[in-house]
């Protein structure tokens, strides 16, 4: 799962001598809460919803003071934010999600060869992460896998081919306690076998749907 099959590539962006007022609509009128700045083609900044919403006035009132005409004719360079932290088209979603998480940000730039070619966002990340557990028929299995066990982790490729199925997604992730918690997605004519042979097995099945 790359950040290229997720991202949005059509971004709309920014000059750095655009004023605030003009961020500000340009953000309600596209309705998106980021904008990169580009200047000469290259990316110098974000700018952010929130961001603008601290520094410019909230009232008419306070929109008529000399502060709060300053505050939106402001130019974009002197608030956005930089340097800008980017990802490559070919990154991993880990990867977006880890410097998400670290960086405490809901969008980051995608470029190559030094030029935007898009953005991808929390709610991208959140439509890869549901195709992978949410869509598609057949069985879904959680099962939580015990390391300590002596017969190890269960062998998915061969019971998979034993009982006729296919697997339609996988996704292995740590556990509270000792073991992984494990989600698999299958279809195929032998599913019931496979959950069966999957609780005879060195694992404990936490939960078993199947989709209508």
């Amino acid at each position: 799962m790359l950040v290229r099959h997720y991202m949005t590539s059509n971004v709309q962006t920014l000059q750095p001598k655009q004023t605030c007022r003009e961020a500000m609509h340009e953000m309600r009128r596209l309705q998106v809460r980021r904008m990169p700045v580009l200047e000469h083609e290259r990316l110098v900044g974000i700018v952010t919803l929130s961001g603008l919403y601290q520094l410019l006035p909230r009232t008419p009132a306070q929109a008529e003071t000399p502060e709060g005409v300053g505050a939106e004719e402001r130019p974009i360079q002197q608030i956005m934010a930089t340097p800008v932290k980017t990802l490559q088209p070919n990154d991993h979603l880990e990867a977006a999600a880890q410097m998400m998480l670290a960086a405490k940000v809901s969008g980051v730039p995608v470029v190559r060869d030094g030029r935007l070619v898009g953005i991808i966002t929390e709610s991208d990340i959140f439509r890869a992460v549901w195709q992978v557990l949410g869509e598609g028929g057949g069985v879904r299995v959680i099962l939580e896998e015990h390391h300590q066990s002596r017969g190890g982790q269960p062998d998915y490729t061969a019971l998979l081919v034993k009982h006729f199925c296919r697997l339609h997604s996988f996704m292995r992730f740590p556990g509270p306690e000792s073991g992984d918690l494990v989600h698999l997605r299958v279809v195929g004519s032998g599913t019931s076998a496979l959950v069966d042979d999957l609780a005879a097995s060195s694992a404990t099945i936490l939960s078993v749907e199947r989709s209508t």
